[in-house]
């Protein structure tokens, strides 16, 4: 049995980074590179959150896509 950081690690940080490079790209007309540039990543790596092959496996209610959308335009900016 997974412990609760073990999950949170493996499952929903990438889903809060696939979100957040979703919002990023959509929202706010960034590039990948911007993006992998200001969350720390690759290329590739945003690339991946945005086609859904990492980070998919997690919906989040509506306060905490709310949240997710305000801390993303804090990053922006």
């Amino acid at each position: 049995m997974k412990t609760t950081c073990e999950i949170m690690a493996q499952k929903v940080l990438p889903a809060i980074r696939a979100e957040i490079s979703r919002i990023m790209i959509a929202e706010h007309g960034c590039t990948q590179q911007d993006v992998a540039d200001i969350l720390g990543l690759s290329r590739a790596a945003v690339s991946q959150y945005i086609s859904e092959k990492r980070g998919a496996e997690v919906d989040f209610s509506e306060d905490a896509e709310k949240e997710i959308k305000t801390f993303t335009a804090k990053l922006i900016k």
